[in-house]
């Protein structure tokens, strides 16, 4: 499977899980760091171009944004990336 196509996949799902959930999706831990990291900056782009803060898209955008961020403050603790997206 193509890096694009396993990101948009992996948005997809993350998109589809109701925002209280807690645990990190299983399609998050099972991407590279470079598609990781994609993702992350992906969600924090479209998180800051929500016109409506009510929107429940952004709440389920922000749930993908803070797993991500997890996951990859998970993986690498001491790297300086950690707070880019």
């Amino acid at each position: 499977m193509e890096l694009a196509d396993k990101i948009e996949d992996a948005i997809y799902l993350a998109e589809q899980r109701p925002a209280e959930d807690k645990g990190t999706p299983a399609c998050i831990v099972c991407l590279s760091d470079p598609e990781l990291l994609r993702l992350g900056v992906n969600a924090k782009l479209r998180c800051s171009e929500a016109e409506n803060p009510d929107e429940p898209r952004l709440k389920t955008l922000l749930v993908q944004l803070m797993h991500a961020r997890a996951e990859w403050n998970r993986r690498h603790p001491k790297l300086p990336l950690r707070d880019s997206f």
